[in-house]
């Protein structure tokens, strides 16, 4: 059976829209250039399992840009059935096939991100409500197979990427759904969490599954000043979340490298009470800055 090329006419925009999603999702060739020809299959299979019609809508840039570029791509053996019987239910298959693309374009991120790995999504989504252990293949180099123990899903802000989480080899992690290449469910239950494990995933809840979270790490105590309030009120981006605020002084249970990263913008309006290890590589940031402008 020979699976004919199909071309689609995009505008240049849309062409470097998808080019950032394969950078982003890791749909590349080995050259780690985008692979549009894998995306183009991937959105196809993961449309058709996502199970919704297509809107109607005009497309500006493919119906009226004259001027569009010619995109093609070659359908995998699974595809090739799947756009076979689109064919024959879609009395308009050019304009179907544009549609696919800009209600992809419509999603946020990490809601793109789960569309285009849908079939991973799915298999999580049964792990995670039935409490069974996900057999899955990593994007990685070796191929890796790893045993997950699913516990839950999050999104990661502001970077809007989509995460799972659970447990491997018994001890918390988090794994980006565009890392894993095939998922599986197994008849195989998830252990109960401990409580120092129910903690971790709690705090990758609230603070963001991007992070790394260990059972020793300590709680954080800062005290703002007036302005030091209304820097943090103002600078949203990777803001940690308080777990309780007394009068001027504010305690945080996130990551170190997260309190790190978005503190030390804060410079002399914050002052680190506890721990002391926290107040240690705050020094040692502004010790080696100053003795590179001395």
């Amino acid at each position: 059976m020979i699976q004919e090329k199909i071309c689609l006419k995009l505008s240049q925009d849309l062409i470097d829209f998808i080019d950032s999603d394969c950078l982003q999702f890791g749909i590349l060739k080995k050259d780690r250039s985008p692979n549009r020809n894998a995306f183009f299959n991937q959105l196809i299979s993961s449309y058709q399992l996502w199970g919704k019609k297509a809107p109607s809508f005009p497309f500006e840039s493919a119906q009226k840009n004259d001027k569009g570029i010619i995109v093609g791509f070659k359908p995998n053996k699974e595809t090739f059935l799947l756009i076979e019987k689109i064919r024959g239910e879609s009395p308009n298959f050019s304009s179907y096939r544009k549609e696919i693309l800009e209600t992809y374009r419509l999603l946020g991120q990490d809601k793109r991100e789960s569309f285009l790995y849908y079939d991973v999504f799915l298999e999580a989504k049964k792990a995670i409500e039935s409490k069974k252990c996900l057999l899955c293949l990593l994007k990685n180099e070796k191929q890796e197979e790893i045993l997950l123990e699913p516990y839950g899903r999050k999104n990661s802000n502001p970077e809007m990427r989509f995460y799972l989480l659970g447990l491997r080899n018994g001890k918390f992690s988090t794994i980006r759904i565009s890392k894993i290449k095939k998922a599986m469910l197994l008849d195989k239950p998830c252990r109960e969490l401990t409580k120092a494990q129910q903690e971790r995933f709690r705090r990758a809840e609230l603070y963001g599954p991007q992070y790394k979270y260990a059972e020793d790490d300590e709680e954080i105590a800062v005290r703002l000043d007036s302005f030091g309030v209304a820097c943090y009120k103002k600078m949203y981006v990777y803001r940690p979340i308080p777990e309780k605020v007394e009068d001027d002084v504010w305690y945080f249970h996130c990551s170190p490298d997260q309190f790190f990263n978005y503190f030390i913008r804060l410079g002399n309006v914050v002052t680190i009470l506890k721990p002391n290890s926290r107040k240690n590589r705050f020094k040692s940031f502004y010790r080696k800055a100053l003795n590179r402008l001395s």
